[in-house]
């Protein structure tokens, strides 16, 4: 089945409503969105790349299809407004040691890669210094999918042999395999 980045980021978002302070409003992140009093949590799925070649088996089942898999890798940006954002990403990052935590991303088919460091960004807001930090989580997911180009189990050649006029001189019909 392939990657449903809907049920992916489901997933992430309980993880994230699961390890943060109750009541704190975390929304997925969008340009122009409303955003919630603070303090608040906004995510972002901000990237997805493939690792590798996409792995396929050689040979087709009856239907022709023929199974691939690959590995991805995304990012997850987490953004935490006012209070106190250092303390709180910081608590959502160690949650990724705990193996409760991962089983329940691995339920979910999500494997945690590394989280990088969290980046204070306090910015100013209509007059006001609103404080803010950053942090980014690479987690990984498998894709699995299907290609079904189709295949043939049988050909029909037909061979036809013209002599120096242009006259047929020869004609078969071959079937490959034959039957």
């Amino acid at each position: 089945m392939s990657i449903d980045f809907n049920t992916v980021k489901n997933s992430l978002y309980a993880w994230a409503v699961s390890v943060s302070p109750v009541g704190t409003p975390i929304i997925y992140w969008q340009p122009n969105a409303p955003r919630p009093t603070i303090p608040y949590l906004t995510l972002f799925l901000q990237s997805v790349v493939s690792i590798g070649q996409d792995w396929a088996s050689g040979a087709a089942d009856v239907a022709g299809v023929i199974n691939q898999k690959g590995d991805r890798q995304f990012t997850l940006s987490i953004q935490a407004y006012g209070g106190d954002p250092l303390t709180l990403l910081e608590n959502i990052r160690t949650s990724l040691q705990k193996q409760s935590v991962l089983d329940t991303l691995r339920a979910g088919g999500i494997a945690f890669y590394t989280a990088t460091t969290i980046n204070d960004i306090t910015d100013l807001v209509d007059s006001k210094w609103e404080r803010r930090a950053s942090l980014d989580v690479l987690f990984g997911i498998g894709q699995v999918y299907t290609d079904a180009p189709g295949f043939f189990d049988e050909a029909e050649i037909t061979a036809v042999i013209l002599n120096d006029f242009g006259n047929v001189a020869y004609t078969s019909t071959f079937t490959v395999p034959e039957s």
